[in-house]
């Protein structure tokens, strides 16, 4: 599990390419946020998670709203970008 900052840096670190990269955090989503399979918000103690240590344990959980925000940004983005 790797926090939004490698995802900042990476946005960063490609910006001024020609297509151009878009990044949006949901500061109330966890991994899993978008599979309604994952269900509500629990701690998955087996997950590698590299910010801690030992490198185990981190929360998931599925998110409605931001799944539902996510597949319409993905949908804007496409529209724009794919002519």
């Amino acid at each position: 599990m790797f926090p939004a900052k490698y995802c900042e840096r990476m946005a960063t670190a490609g910006a001024g390419l020609a297509v151009p990269i878009t990044l949006k955090i949901y500061p109330d989503a966890y991994h899993g946020f978008d599979d309604p399979s994952v269900g509500e918000l629990w701690y998955y103690a087996e997950a590698r998670n590299y910010e801690k240590s030992p490198a185990l344990g981190a929360p998931l959980g599925y998110n409605r709203a931001a799944h539902e925000d996510a597949i319409k940004q993905v949908r804007e983005f496409l529209a724009a970008h794919l002519k």
